[in-house]
């Protein structure tokens, strides 16, 4: 079974020029994104530098590669190799468990991707429970037994619209939850579904995939979960982040130690999206400054917030 880590915050002095990001962490669903050179990458980078390079400006990765397949152990190695000890990868749980299995009877399983993961040490996140549309309020007693044996940090996604009426069903759901001090990861569409006609085949088929249900911010344990779908115009998401910004900052301000992941359909407008959001939330309390990519020159303060 994965531990309870203490997940530590403040970066070593050999990495401080390179995770500037404090209080919290922000980062993608994943790093292996050719669009990204001559933008968050150099434009002459391999895919071995992509980890790397990604790592200098982010702080965290929403590991979605572990929903498809378990790493080998030489994967794990590379992953450390190319990260400092203050990065975090959230691994997402394998679907064979969450989806196939529906949370029944996993207990060996999760012990056994608990092993494989034990080599990230403190660069291990908590873990990502997506659970499908499928897995209503009659399955809750599958996500207690789970949490009994796990008793590990997570952050579980509930897609059941029963989840999501504000009502007994919803609270008995966060109440379990908070009894074993995890969280649930909010996923918020709203900006995708706002994008103006005519829309590419890119964001037809995130739209059609993904969920469209409530938002609300909600923080149960130590480490509430956002993952924000972009509007693919970058400047338009001002209208949710800043709102977004409001929300991280009270968990700041009540100890807690968010994740931001910024998803868009195509990928491109990631890193503008979520430097946007340090921006705004850096206007609201301190966490940091986050670094210039390879690419990039190193603005002044002021540079970003003048974008704003």
């Amino acid at each position: 079974i994965l531990p309870d880590r203490a997940l530590a915050n403040r970066p070593s002095n050999r990495h401080i020029d390179q995770m500037s990001i404090a209080r919290y962490y922000l980062g993608a669903p994943a790093w292996g994104m050719k669009v990204w050179q001559g933008t968050l990458y150099a434009q002459d980078a391999r895919q071995a530098d992509f980890l790397p390079q990604y790592a200098r400006v982010f702080n965290a990765v929403e590991g979605n590669t572990t929903f498809y397949r378990v790493p080998s152990a030489r994967t794990v190695a590379t992953w450390v190799a190319a990260t400092p000890p203050e990065f975090r990868f959230v691994c997402k749980m394998p679907r064979a468990l969450s989806h196939e299995r529906g949370l029944a009877d996993v207990a060996d399983e999760i012990a056994r991707f608990g092993e494989v993961l034990a080599p990230l040490g403190p660069r291990l996140g908590p873990l990502f429970v997506q659970l499908p549309p499928a897995f209503g309020p009659d399955r809750l007693d599958r996500l207690a037994a789970f949490l009994e044996v796990f008793r590990g940090p997570c952050a579980v996604e509930v897609r059941h619209p029963a989840f999501h009426r504000g009502d007994a069903v919803e609270r008995r759901l966060d109440d379990l939850l908070a009894a074993f001090g995890a969280d649930r990861a909010v996923m918020d569409t709203r900006p995708l579904r706002a994008a103006p006609d005519p829309i590419d085949e890119a964001t037809r088929l995130a739209r059609a995939r993904k969920p469209d249900l409530p938002v609300r911010p909600i923080a149960l344990g130590r480490f509430p979960m956002v993952r924000y779908v972009a509007h693919p115009q970058v400047e338009a998401n001002d209208r949710w982040l800043r709102p977004w910004a409001e929300v991280v900052a009270s968990w700041l301000a009540e100890g807690r130690t968010p994740f931001f992941f910024v998803h868009s359909p195509g990928d491109v407008e990631v890193p503008a999206v979520a430097r946007r959001f340090h921006a705004l939330l850096s206007r609201l309390t301190p966490v940091g400054e986050m670094p210039a990519a390879p690419p990039e020159a190193a603005p002044p303060p002021d540079a970003q917030l003048a974008l704003l």
